[in-house]
């Protein structure tokens, strides 16, 4: 006979409550039900597990040895029966759970303050990270490969739905020892006059730039040198290669130690936003709304401008 498929709650109930009472009447007051009724149960007990568990002490009924592993085993039953309760409270509450968030490129330097501020108050979320270009970003939500997305722009491609976060300003940086970095105000001109860093074609923050020159230069043509991260065109300005617009929260540390300048030039900064996304046809799951909820209600915290 195995005791795993017939031993119940309720004999181990009866039992317990029979050891703390020391007596069968007083365990059926405390279950509320008869004597008789935790007779059977004990009985019960003793037959499935072949000896007895219980024996008369001075101070009414006292477990066996046999007892006594029962007592343990119980024990461990009920810890885990609460573990396990506490989990699935964590999981329908948002608590817990398993959540993917994308973040494009300009957004790696100050998700992941935000990520580990969320997971000091809700460390049972097990969270996956992705941080890549806006294409990339847009597939993985698009795939359902993350739940929520950190953007600038929403994706044409994809029925999304998203809550405004924060301002995302963009400027024109230089080196400090650039002579562009000398003037108060820098003409349009003498801008299409340098060469300007930039990110891929299909960058967001490559079609921003673009825009900005041709709304500014009147379509006049101006040299181009393509990089691939944020970090390479930081270096290659700070090396006096060129100049570059950039997101001036991806550019904040180099700006505030002076390594960088921002310029003073027509219609800048530029203002985007940063937005958090997903998918309008899908439910988000309780730890997706979880995080949002955190997100939007301290949005004001982690979005501060670059210098704040």
């Amino acid at each position: 006979m195995s005791l795993q498929k017939n031993i119940t709650f309720k004999q181990l109930r009866a039992f317990k409550a029979v050891l703390k009472t020391g007596s069968v009447t007083r365990a059926a007051e405390e279950l509320c039900v008869t004597p008789p009724a935790i007779s059977i149960q004990i009985k019960t007990l003793e037959g499935l597990v072949g000896t007895k568990i219980l024996q008369r002490g001075q101070n009414g009924f006292q477990a066996t040895d046999t007892g006594l592993e029962i007592e343990t085993l119980s024990q461990r039953i009920e810890a885990a029966l609460e573990t396990s309760a506490k989990k699935l409270d964590a999981l329908k509450t948002g608590k817990a759970g398993s959540l993917g968030i994308g973040v494009v490129s300009t957004g790696k330097y100050f998700a992941p303050t935000i990520l580990a501020a969320f997971l000091r108050s809700f460390p049972d979320i097990d969270l996956r990270l992705v941080i890549g270009g806006r294409e990339e970003i847009t597939r993985a939500l698009g795939s359902r490969a993350v739940d929520l997305a950190i953007l600038g722009r929403p994706p044409i491609s994809l029925s999304v739905a998203h809550d405004y976060l924060g301002e995302h300003p963009y400027g024109i940086v230089v080196a400090r020892d650039h002579p562009l970095a000398d003037l108060d105000t820098v003409p349009a001109a003498k801008l299409l006059q340098e060469t300007f860093l930039m990110r891929e074609v299909g960058s967001g923050t490559r079609a921003l730039a673009q825009r900005y020159l041709d709304q500014y230069g009147s379509g006049q043509s101006y040299a181009v040198l393509e990089l691939n991260s944020n970090e390479s065109i930081k270096q290659a300005v700070m090396a006096g290669m060129g100049i570059a617009m950039l997101s001036l929260h991806t550019a904040q540390a180099e700006l505030q130690s002076g390594r960088l300048l921002a310029l003073k030039a027509p219609g800048l900064p530029l203002l985007r936003k940063w937005i958090l996304v997903h998918l309008a046809e899908d439910p988000l799951s309780d730890a997706a709304n979880c995080f949002r909820g955190f997100l939007l209600h301290r949005r004001q915290r982690f979005m501060l401008p670059p210098g704040d």
